[in-house]
């Protein structure tokens, strides 16, 4: 009987004693945020010898939480530090609850400004000047423009995956799939930061057949997005269609001898040049850059044309219509 119960007893000790060495290891009743560290942890060893040597970690909210809590009168501007390093997974408490949990969700999407390298080509170079200058974009993608407008690309965006799958993610466009994405967060109620002191240095085109097929169809899908999200057109989209116009325009009275409209061209021609030439340090990617500027806004404008034409007199199966931009999932 004593036997009976020892090996009984032992039994149930090295069964116990599995369970919990699997549970140590399992994260089946861990913490939320501690499973977020053990999922990082694991990657990291796939590749990499750790070692016996502890890691520790901090996750907090970062600083787009910061930004969110002034933007939420939870703070001042120099006060608001705090909130940066607040747990992302702790509810919190207090008559702000409600205000702080929701700057710490609205930390979920943000991006970097669309910067060049200096490894880049001259070309690489004045590409890059013509898709971030003022003078050709309104600075949208370089940096100078309100963080409430602001929609990440694909190449500079940063989303949780939280916003990600209630968004359903991207569509079956592109190019344009990720101001659509960026559009359909806000409407869920996300909000999107321009980190302007985070630099993505993004490879451009290399030829020139390329670049204008690139900006042909950024033109092209650009109607597409107004008519899914009538509230997200603006006026601006309309500029690079009408100096298409109006290069057409001016062609035709400078065969009729009048000059004007061709010198305004050359003055803003003029002014992309000697602004790349400045920025880049280099004579020669000012004049690259009058090359590019002119190919963007041409194409750009042109795409756009096209398309608002199109919807004009076709909304109905814009998929087949526009075949060139859409994909099977």
């Amino acid at each position: 009987m004593k036997k009976s119960v020892f090996l009984n007893l032992s039994f149930s000790f090295l069964i116990a004693l599995g369970i919990g060495n699997y549970l140590k290891d399992s994260q089946l009743l861990m913490p939320k945020e501690y499973k977020v560290l053990k999922s990082t942890v694991n990657k990291l060893a796939e590749n990499n010898t750790l070692g016996d040597r502890p890691i520790t970690f901090t996750i907090v909210s970062g600083s787009y939480t910061k930004w969110m809590a002034e933007e939420l009168d939870l703070c001042k501007e120099k006060d608001c530090s705090f909130y940066e390093n607040l747990n992302p997974f702790k509810e919190h408490k207090g008559s702000s609850s409600q205000n702080i949990q929701e700057a710490i969700r609205q930390s979920y999407l943000f991006g970097g400004v669309d910067a060049s390298h200096e490894s880049f080509s001259d070309y690489q170079k004045a590409v890059s000047f013509s898709m971030t200058s003022f003078l050709t974009t309104g600075g949208i993608r370089g940096g100078k423009y309100k963080k409430k407008l602001f929609q990440p690309r694909s190449f500079n965006m940063g989303i949780s995956k939280d916003a990600f799958l209630k968004s359903n993610g991207f569509g079956n466009i592109h190019p344009g799939e990720d101001p659509d994405l960026s559009i359909r967060l806000n409407l869920l109620g996300f909000k999107t930061a321009l980190y302007s002191d985070v630099l993505v240095f993004h490879k451009r085109r290399v030829t020139i057949s390329s670049f204008f097929k690139q900006v042909y169809k950024f033109g092209l899908v650009r109607p597409i997005l107004n008519h899914w999200h009538p509230k997200s057109f603006r006026l601006v989209y309309y500029f690079p269609t009408f100096a298409l116009i109006f290069l057409i325009f001016s062609i035709i009275e400078l065969i009729r001898g009048n000059q004007i409209p061709f010198y305004i061209i050359f003055t803003y021609m003029m002014l992309v040049f000697i602004s790349s030439a400045f920025v880049n340090r280099s004579f020669k990617i000012g004049l690259l850059s009058i090359i590019t500027s002119a190919i963007q806004i041409l194409g750009y404008g042109y795409g756009y044309l096209k398309s608002s034409t199109i919807l004009i007199f076709n909304k109905k199966n814009i998929e087949k219509v526009f075949s060139e931009v859409f994909f099977s999932k």
